[in-house]
């Protein structure tokens, strides 16, 4: 799963990330995101700028946008099938920003965690594959929310979780967002990323 991760890069590093995208703000350092606050993220709505979306998706056919705080992750083996995500997946793709996540490894005694800080070997900034939804809440308030999706561990996160976020490399990017991806596709491009790019460093808490 993927529950906090950061993004502190500047804002005219993000830029480069993708091509062709605008970044209209200036994106404060954040070294501990959390679900339900806003994330940064590009979504292929057609206009091709970072906006902020909640972390947590909420579907259009919600009643109410409290689902959201559960559906934070999803389960890359199964977007074609449950209803929270399958229209999302088709349709509305995303891209989030970050430049590590972190995990929490079991330890033997079972009482206690080691916490891994976990991103690129080259420390710089990458991408998780997402999925974002528009959803309208009964005041007529819009809102922007979106999920990171998961998929099996690499060599680098089986010893510390049982899953990991899919992470998007900068040359599908542009085809992860166009909906002319097939789906399968699209499911060839959630398989985990390679471990030799990759790098877990533990540390004793998230500041």
């Amino acid at each position: 799963m993927c529950g906090r991760f950061a993004l502190s890069a500047k804002t005219e590093d993000i830029e480069k990330l993708v091509q062709g995208m605008t970044v209209n703000q200036n994106l404060p350092p954040r070294t501990n995101i959390a679900p339900t606050q806003k994330i940064a993220a590009l979504a292929n709505d057609g206009n091709f700028e970072l906006k902020y979306y909640k972390w947590g998706l909420i579907p259009r056919w919600a009643k109410d946008e409290s689902i959201g705080n559960k559906l934070f992750n999803a389960r890359s083996e199964t977007l074609s099938e449950k209803p929270s995500f399958r229209d999302a997946f088709k349709y509305r793709r995303c891209l989030i920003f970050t430049d590590w996540f972190y995990e929490w490894q079991k330890l033997q005694d079972a009482k206690t965690k080691q916490i891994y800080k976990i991103g690129m070997a080259d420390g710089k900034t990458f991408t998780f594959g997402g999925l974002w939804e528009q959803w309208r809440n009964p005041n007529g308030e819009t809102i922007l929310s979106a999920t990171i999706i998961t998929t099996s561990p690499n060599k680098v996160m089986e010893p510390i979780h049982e899953r990991m976020p899919v992470i998007i490399p900068y040359e599908i990017r542009l085809d992860w967002l166009e909906g002319k991806s097939s789906i399968e596709s699209l499911k060839d491009m959630m398989a985990p990323f390679p471990e030799d790019n990759m790098i877990a460093i533990p540390i004793d808490k998230i500041l």
